[in-house]
C-alpha cells in the first residue's frame, strides 16, 4: 500500500495522467488498503515462513553516536502526515472553486 498512493511518484502521475481526483484516490486507498493489509499481511506471512527458506544475513550493529538524537514521536507523525494534509487541503481548495456556491475561505 505504501508505494501506491500518493505523495509517491508514480500515484502521482497515474492520478495525472488519468484526471483522477487525488482526495478520492486517497481515501479509497485508505479505506480498501488498510483492512486488506491488515488481514492479507499476517496470511502472506505464515505461507512465506513454511515455502520461502531463506538465512537471516549477518549484520554488523554500529550503536549511534552517544550525542545522536532521534526526532520524538510528534515531529515524525507530522512528516509522514503533512504531504497527505496539504494534498486533501489542495482538493478541498479545487472542490470549493468549482462548486457554485460562495467559498467560506479563499485558497
Amino acid at each position: 500500500m505504501h508505494g501506491l498512493m500518493p505523495p509517491h511518484p508514480g500515484p502521482v502521475v497515474a492520478v495525472e495522467a488519468l484526471h483522477a481526483n487525488t482526495g478520492m484516490v486517497l481515501v479509497w486507498g485508505f479505506a480498501l488498503g488498510l483492512p486488506i493489509a491488515a488481514l492479507a499481511g499476517p496470511i502472506f506471512a505464515k505461507w512465506a515462513v513454511k515455502h520461502v527458506p531463506v538465512d537471516a544475513p549477518e549484520i554488523e550493529f554500529k550503536p549511534l553516536r552517544e550525542d545522536a538524537r532521534l526526532p520524538g514521536f510528534a515531529l515524525t507523525m507530522f512528516s509522514m502526515l503533512l504531504p497527505i494534509a496539504l494534498m486533501l487541503l489542495a482538493r478541498q481548495c479545487a472542490k470549493s472553486r468549482a462548486s457554485s456556491a460562495t467559498p467560506r475561505w479563499r485558497c
